[in-house]
């Protein structure tokens, strides 16, 4: 039987700086990852003008 693994997070935008903060964490797992993007490029993506964006990972 194949076990799903549910994902949790939440996805930001602040205007301000122009960023997008995507943050991931796993249930079995106490860390969390913080991604972030240029505001214009994920806007970009989700209206369907580009495919992908970069992430970049905030090591803390």
């Amino acid at each position: 039987m194949v076990r799903k693994a549910w994902v949790r997070g939440y996805l930001a935008a602040k205007r301000e700086k122009g960023i997008v903060v995507v943050c991931v964490s796993w249930p079995e797992s106490p860390v969390k990852r913080y991604l972030i993007a240029d505001l214009n490029d994920a806007l970009e993506v989700l209206t369907g003008r580009k495919a992908f964006t970069r992430l970049k990972e905030i090591v803390k």
